[in-house]
């Protein structure tokens, strides 16, 4: 039944399927992480683990000024906005020469990820009858984690056949 629906739900179908190549694309950033840190740089591990904590940090602070930014700012806007600092993050994590721009870099992509996911999750549960909610969501949900593995898979494959910073890049 909530497959069914799902598909007659064209919008959401599509918005998850996007999820899922979202997924598919980020999902090796836990694989380039220890890369770009240890085998890239040479750095110590504290630095890898500033990097993961900076993600948090940044998504703290998204999730702090959300409510601020979307009083100025169409929340459609401020999600597209996220979307950009998300690849922006990604994209630089690879050409900044000091320690310091790669935290900022990460604090970037979390705070992307906060307020793209808030107001979508929020614009998704006001869209979906009460009856479907569940099951629509653990569909979704689904969809969107089944393609982390298949990127982590893809991560090791590219990062040896192609380098880190072309798949950076990617």
């Amino acid at each position: 039944m909530g497959v069914r629906t799902l598909c007659r739900l064209r919008l959401i179908l599509w918005m998850s399927l996007v999820a899922m190549a979202l997924n598919l694309l980020l999902a090796p950033i836990e694989i380039i992480l220890p890369v770009l840190v240890k085998q890239q740089r040479g750095l110590p591990p504290w630095f890898f683990g500033g990097l993961v904590s900076s993600v948090s940090l940044g998504s703290i602070i998204g999730a702090l000024l959300l409510e601020r930014i979307c009083r100025r700012f169409a929340p459609d806007r401020v999600m597209i906005a996220g979307g950009l600092l998300v690849g922006i993050g990604i994209m630089g994590m690879g050409w900044v020469p000091t320690m310091a721009l790669p935290m900022l870099m990460m604090l970037l992509i979390g705070f992307g990820m906060s307020i793209f996911n808030t107001p979508l999750s929020s614009a998704l549960a006001l869209c979906i009858p009460d009856a479907y909610r569940a099951r629509l969501s653990s569909i979704r949900f689904f969809l969107y984690m089944s393609a982390i593995p298949l990127g982590m898979a893809m991560a090791g494959g590219m990062i040896s056949g192609f380098g880190l910073m072309p798949t950076l890049a990617v």
